[in-house]
């Protein structure tokens, strides 16, 4: 996960976005990358996102399956 650098906006309104896909150059390094974000994908420079730290707990999070509207442990 990494948030966009966007000059005009206060850091806490800068957008949320996932990697999607690298682009490495010639010389094996990866400059661009595509990410996803709620407007799409989009392709931008690396130099012009932030990286956001990963929490290796939330692997388990993630392939859990949640059923509509169930929220932790509560049953209806």
């Amino acid at each position: 996960m990494v948030v966009f650098k966007e000059e005009n906006l206060p850091l806490l309104k800068w957008r949320l976005a996932r990697v999607h896909q690298l682009y490495p150059g010639s010389d094996g390094v990866c400059r661009v990358a595509d990410f996803i974000t709620y407007r799409g994908i989009e392709r931008r420079g690396l130099n012009r996102v932030c990286p956001l730290p990963v929490d290796d707990g939330l692997e388990s999070l993630e392939r859990t399956t949640f059923q509509g509207g169930q929220i932790g442990n509560a049953h209806h």
